[in-house]
């Protein structure tokens, strides 16, 4: 169905959605790309760098109800894990700089001890890196494998089970 959005109605906004989705159901197993000055520190992050690790990425903004409810137990899962080889990315969807999207992002993630980098997108929905995997709501949670690989492209509510699962820890 998402291909057949593609096909038939390239130019329309919901294509680029569409083509997301197929990127999401394609890409599990295949490995996950991502590169980005983290706005926290100004560090370069990219997967290839985590290698050996469990990455869990975060779509989220600091104006959505449902992904500020999930912060104290994602601050609890990073104070648990990160030490046992599991890093967490957080990919902002709040507004441009010039709206004040940056600013808010910064003085969340320091107010609420946010540790973890975050990749300021700047644009709202319209966000290239989130458009491109087909994210229409959040929060959205993606998991990578130790190998780098996609593991899981609805990895919310199941981190509890998935970290450990792919940290090979009962």
């Amino acid at each position: 169905y998402y291909q057949r959005v593609v096909n038939d109605y390239p130019e329309n906004r919901s294509a680029k959605y569409a083509g997301g989705k197929v990127k999401q159901l394609d890409g599990v197993g295949k490995p996950f790309e991502l590169a980005f000055t983290d706005a926290l520190t100004g560090d370069a992050v990219s997967m290839d760098q985590l290698k050996g690790k469990v990455v869990v990425i975060d779509f989220w903004a600091t104006w959505c109800g449902p992904c500020v409810a999930e912060v104290p137990h994602m601050k609890e899962l990073y104070a648990t894990y990160q030490t046992k080889g599991v890093e967490f990315l957080g990919v902002s969807l709040d507004s441009p700089e010039d709206q004040g999207g940056l600013e808010k992002l910064l003085n969340y993630c320091k107010d609420n001890e946010m540790a973890w980098p975050q990749y300021c997108q700047g644009a709202g929905w319209s966000g290239e890196f989130s458009v491109s995997w087909g994210i229409n709501s959040i929060p959205a949670i993606f998991i990578v494998d130790k190998k780098g690989n996609l593991h899981s492209i609805k990895a919310r509510g199941k981190l509890d089970v998935l970290i450990p699962e792919l940290l090979g820890i009962e």
